[in-house]
């Protein structure tokens, strides 16, 4: 599963993608965990979603968006 987590102002956090197992990102931790880093780099967290998606075309996503 791919997670990709948007910011408010449509940047990307790193990279922005994590690969982790559904269990460990629906965790309460983990979601305040992503909530703090964002917030500790200057955005306010927006959301997060899951998506099926080649991470060749997340990454050109996310050079586009720069």
């Amino acid at each position: 599963m791919t997670i990709v987590v948007q910011f408010e102002n449509n940047s990307w956090y790193a990279e922005a993608v994590a690969i982790m197992a559904d269990p460990v990102f629906d965790h309460p931790i983990m979601r305040d965990a992503l909530d703090r880093i964002a917030r500790d780099q200057g955005f306010d967290f927006v959301s997060s979603f899951e998506r099926q998606i080649d991470y060749d075309e997340v990454h050109r996503q996310i050079d586009e968006s720069r």
